[in-house]
């Protein structure tokens, strides 16, 4: 997902370092469409403020071109410019330039989800440019501004907020991908495909924050499944790992606090699976008053 975590770069240490630049400077802001965002004289020029290479030497253009396609081919998000503007070249100078794609998404599946997710009917609305923009962040401790769609509570409507919070870690989920965040009132997490741009890097340092966190010592939460049959417990025991059988009816985990609304979502995703199938009903009231309807379609209808 990222070069910076890239174990086996094919590129020399020079280009290596170049890349990484260029990775970092083009995803500390997402907006909805960014247009000729860089060139190669853009490049050319950012490199030598930033003092890459070293002074006296010098990258050749076509390096530089170079080292923007290969980028290009790297990840799903970065793509040359016309392919977002139905083939115009972008104005002002006389190389095509590169944009970040925010609806490429399968770069952000792929790591967040697998492979095979590739492949579902209904994927999650990850941006694989967003996905990037924080974990760069959450690699260099960097706080993150963005929109976000809450989850309402009883009685408000999905009205979107800003926030802000240095990214944490990432967070096992079921649907989508989630990251635990360190805002201002503590920790939270937040499901990146209610990420909506802008989301950009702010100035504020948070060192100070982020080593009274790591000081704090971890919290733990205990989770029990209590069953009324020891089969169905048996059951569960054979579908999971890092589980615990605490007697015939009770399966328990501990899990770090961070991961235990997450681990909640999952037992209760399988028993909801296991119990009421709701997958294989013709129709299933779900929670919140929507209905969740299934039909067969003729061959003619599924176009």
């Amino acid at each position: 997902m990222l070069l910076l975590h890239d174990p086996a770069s094919p590129f020399s240490e020079k280009r290596h370092q170049r890349l990484l630049f260029l990775e970092r400077s083009v995803h500390r802001r997402i907006e909805k469409r960014a247009t000729a965002l860089i060139a190669a004289p853009d490049l050319q020029e950012l490199l030598l403020e930033a003092g890459i290479p070293k002074p006296g030497e010098r990258t050749e253009r076509r390096a530089v071109e170079r080292d923007l396609e290969d980028y290009a081919a790297y990840c799903d998000d970065f793509v040359p410019t016309r392919q977002l503007t139905g083939g115009q070249r972008p104005i002002g100078g006389s190389s095509a330039g590169y944009a970040l794609d925010v609806d490429a998404n399968d770069d952000a599946i792929r790591y967040f989800l697998g492979e095979p997710w590739l492949r579902a009917a209904v994927k999650p609305k990850l941006s694989s440019a967003i996905a990037r923009c924080f974990l760069l962040a959450m690699a260099e401790g960097r706080e993150v501004e963005f929109e976000y769609r809450r989850v309402p509570k009883l009685g408000e409507s999905w009205t979107p907020h800003r926030l802000r919070g240095v990214p944490l870690r990432t967070v096992p989920g079921l649907d989508s991908a989630y990251m635990q965040m360190l805002g201002d009132k503590g920790v939270f997490n937040i499901n990146l495909a209610r990420v909506a741009t802008p989301v950009f890097w702010t100035e504020r340092d948070c060192a100070a924050e982020l080593r009274n966190l790591a000081a704090q010592p971890p919290s733990w939460v205990r989770i029990a499944v209590h069953f009324q049959f020891s089969d169905d417990a048996q059951a569960l025991m054979d579908t999971f790992s890092g589980l615990r059988r605490e007697d015939s009816t009770t399966v328990s985990v501990i899990v770090p606090a961070a991961l235990a609304t997450m681990t909640g979502d999952q037992l209760a995703a399988y028993l909801y699976r296991t119990r009421d199938r709701p997958g294989e009903q013709e129709s299933y009231h779900l929670a919140g008053k929507a209905l969740l309807v299934r039909k067969p379609l003729a061959a003619d209808e599924s176009q």
